[in-house]
């Protein structure tokens, strides 16, 4: 047996390390070591909220190496670069990157390191305005809108929340006659009208409700005395008088078109000889609004002979 072992071991040896170098030549030929670049996001940990990191990227660009069926499968997000924050105040400083990547894949580079500032990050409420823009249809007008919420909080570093002077938001009318229920983005504006970016708004929206409502009128028009019947026989009437004699209505568009003037209340002059003075009620259609609700009527009637009398005078 033993003879059997030794018996050309040099050549036996030979032929294990050859085919071990054939495996290996196979396999980096089937999948060889590459490089790829990937685009990373920085990821800063442990940052006192109180500040905010300002820096030229938050980004970088991350050469990886591994074996090529490894590299196929990675994605950006498998690689992280984390900058460690903890117990940094303000200021300006450079702060090294460490690398985590997937299991058998390496970052080519690992000395890599960043400048950054940390800056003040402060708080400011501001009221909400609301700019509305464009109109409703014909005969109908923009009621009063109402927004939820009605403040808002601004963050922003120190420097920059100085340069906040309004919170708003458009809202657009086009030809509309129904009450609008809509969501608005909200931005932030300095003193010039200039948009500030570059701040953090909570909430970023604002509920807005706008009633849109049929347009008012007002007009004057005549009170119209409404008679039933006519004097006693040999009466005639001769003049009808209504204190006041128009009266301002209004309401809505829709209601308000078309009306000329107002009716009294039915008032009965049968067989009547002598004069006639009366408070009566109009008769207000609905929809029309007027502070008069009451006119005084004046009533004259005389006697056909009389005409003739004062026909031969």
């Amino acid at each position: 047996m033993k003879n059997l072992i030794l018996h050309n071991y040099i050549l036996k040896i030979l032929s294990f390390f050859i085919a071990i170098l054939i495996w290996v030549y196979v396999l980096l030929i089937s999948n060889p070591v590459i490089e790829k670049v990937f685009p990373v996001n920085l990821e800063y940990q442990n940052l006192n909220p109180s500040y905010t990191v300002v820096t030229s990227t938050n980004k970088i660009n991350l050469k990886v190496k591994g074996a090529s069926n490894y590299i196929k499968k990675v994605k950006n997000e498998d690689i992280h670069a984390i900058v460690n924050l903890k117990g940094m105040k303000e200021g300006t400083f450079i702060k090294k990157v460490e690398i985590v990547t997937p299991q058998f894949v390496e970052a080519v580079n690992k000395n890599i390191s960043v400048p950054l500032k940390l800056i003040s990050y402060e708080e400011k409420i501001f009221p909400i305005e609301i700019k509305i823009q464009g109109n409703p249809i014909k005969g109908y007008k923009l009621g009063t809108p109402n927004i939820s919420p009605k403040v808002i909080k601004v963050y922003a570093p120190k420097d920059r929340i100085q340069n906040v002077k309004s919170i708003k938001g458009n809202l657009f009318v086009r030809n509309q006659k129904e009450n609008i229920l809509t969501t608005i983005p909200l931005k932030a504006y300095d003193a010039s009208g200039a948009e500030i970016k570059d701040v953090t708004l909570q909430p970023d929206s604002v509920k807005v409700w706008l009633p849109i409502e049929n347009e008012i009128k007002s007009k004057y028009v005549v009170v119209a005395p409404s008679i039933l019947g006519n004097p006693a026989e040999n009466y005639y009437l001769k003049s009808i008088k209504i204190k006041p004699s128009s009266i301002k209505i209004w309401g809505e568009d829709t209601f308000i078109n078309g009306i000329e003037s107002i009716k009294t209340d039915k008032i009965s002059i049968y067989g009547i000889h002598n004069n006639l003075s009366k408070e009566v009620h109009l008769e207000i259609p609905n929809g029309i609004n007027t502070e008069i609700k009451k006119v005084k009527v004046e009533i004259e009637v005389k006697k056909l002979e009389e005409i003739y009398k004062e026909s031969t005078d």
